[in-house]
């Protein structure tokens, strides 16, 4: 974790200490700037799978099932077409 410390600021002839206030915006900017990365990249994303089922003489297989798997759980499943 960030360590701020204490210190005297001077700005137009006035002179003021970095109090509990200015540590809480900068422990907030701190924090923020960290998640922002995380948030980015949890946008949805959009794919498609294509492709056709032959045997070994180069005809379409039909009635195939395809299955669309992600970390073991299947997401999708379909069976193949005339044109395999």
């Amino acid at each position: 974790m960030a360590h701020i410390t204490r210190r005297t600021l001077e700005a137009s002839g006035r002179r003021r200490t970095a109090g509990p206030v200015s540590r809480a915006f900068a422990l907030v900017a701190i924090v923020s700037g960290l998640a922002l990365p995380s948030c980015t990249g949890a946008s949805a994303q959009e794919s498609t799978v294509q492709g056709r089922v032959r045997d070994e003489e180069g005809a379409a297989v039909r009635g195939a099932t395809i299955s669309l798997y992600r970390d073991g759980i299947r997401l999708h499943g379909d069976d193949t077409d005339r044109l395999g």
